[in-house]
Order: structure tokens, then C-alpha cells, then sequence
């Protein structure tokens, strides 16, 4: 017997259905992909930089937005909810959507069990096609650590890990170092020998 085919769903459906759900999907090569519910620690790392990133930002020229505003990576078809991203000069969006947006300069993904390769793999490649993109975060809700992934050039990554929680973080994109103990306050249940 055969594999099961899934009819593709349209982008104009996915964006109806969203519209009136509940709760947020992510829109994957014509699939509607339930997001999975954050954990209390993820809720608060993602919290913590968006407070953190949005103090250090040049008011006006950029502006921090939340896991509210959906992303559109056209290459690809795909919607995405990121943690966090930054959006510097006019915000430009979706034709299909005007509220998605679709320049992206920095974009903040908490790690959790059950996305983190997506979130490493596909999902980074698919923002990598974004012209905007330029900082990739990556924050691990385990133990206290962060990369950076940091685009030098067309061809060129930088990345970066910061451990530990008397260091601190740059973030090269805004030009912004934030200490580790910042984005990690008023965590619960995490490895404090990490």
C-alpha cells in the first residue's frame, strides 16, 4: 500500500484559516504545520530579548517585533512565527499578506526539544534567502548558552557561542552586547551548573 497523499494547502487558504484560528500555524511548502506550545522558560528568554534588544536599538531607524507578526520567506512559500526579529527603515511585506513581513535584519529563535534542527537547519536555509537577513540567534533554553550566526559576506558565516552567564553577548547586526545574565533572569528549572 501506498503512502497517504496530503492535498497541498494555498497560501490564500492558509492565511484565511489563520486569520480565525486560535492558535498561530507556520505555512511549509503548501502545509499548514501546528506550532507547538513554548515552554515557561522559552516565554521568558524570548521576553528577555526583546526588552534587552529593544533598549539598546537607535529609536526610529529599527524597531524589535514579537512572535505575533508572521515572516514570509518568498523563495520558499513558507510563513514562519520567529521568537524575535528586528526590522531596520520601512518595514516591507508579503504581496499576498500586508501583514507579513518579509525583511527581517536579525531574527531570535529559542531553542526547544522539538524544533531545534528545524530551527538549525531548514528553517535557517529558508531565512538565509531573505536579502535583509544579516543575524541569525540562536538561544538554548537547557543551559546558559548562545550563538550567533553573523553573515559577512554572500559566502561568508560567523558564528559565534557564547557560554556562561558572566559573559555577554554581541550582537554585530545592531550593534549591541548584551550579558548573558540579562537574557537568562528570572529563568525556572534550568542546569545552573551548565
Amino acid at each position: 500500500m501506498g503512502e497517504k497523499k496530503i492535498a497541498k494547502t494555498s497560501i490564500a487558504d492558509y492565511l484565511a484559516k489563520e486569520m480565525e484560528s486560535e492558535f498561530r500555524h507556520e505555512y511549509r511548502d503548501g502545509e499548514i504545520v501546528a506550532m507547538s506550545v513554548g515552554s515557561i522558560n522559552h516565554g521568558i528568554l524570548g521576553r528577555n530579548m526583546i526588552i534587552s534588544i529593544d533598549k539598546r536599538l537607535d529609536q526610529g531607524s529599527c524597531q524589535v517585533m514579537n512572535n505575533d507578526i508572521r515572516v514570509y520567506l518568498e523563495r520558499y512559500e513558507s510563513f514562519v512565527y520567529p521568537d524575535a526579529y528586528v526590522v531596520c527603515g520601512d518595514i516591507e511585506t508579503a504581496e499576498s499578506d500586508k501583514n507579513s513581513i518579509t525583511n527581517p535584519l536579525l531574527v531570535i529563535e529559542v531553542l526547544s526539544p522539538n524544533t531545534e534542527a528545524y530551527d538549525r537547519g531548514n528553517k535557517f536555509r529558508k531565512y538565509r534567502s531573505l536579502t535583509s537577513f544579516k543575524e541569525y540567534v540562536l538561544i538554548s533554553q537547557e543551559e546558559y548558552l548562545v550563538e550567533t550566526f553573523f553573515k559577512q559576506d554572500e559566502k561568508t558565516w560567523i558564528i559565534n557561542t557564547t557560554m556562561g552567564l558572566e559573559n555577554s553577548v554581541q550582537i554585530r547586526s545592531i550593534g549591541a552586547t548584551i550579558p548573558m545574565a540579562e537574557i537568562y533572569r528570572n529563568l525556572t528549572n534550568i542546569d545552573k551548573d551548565a
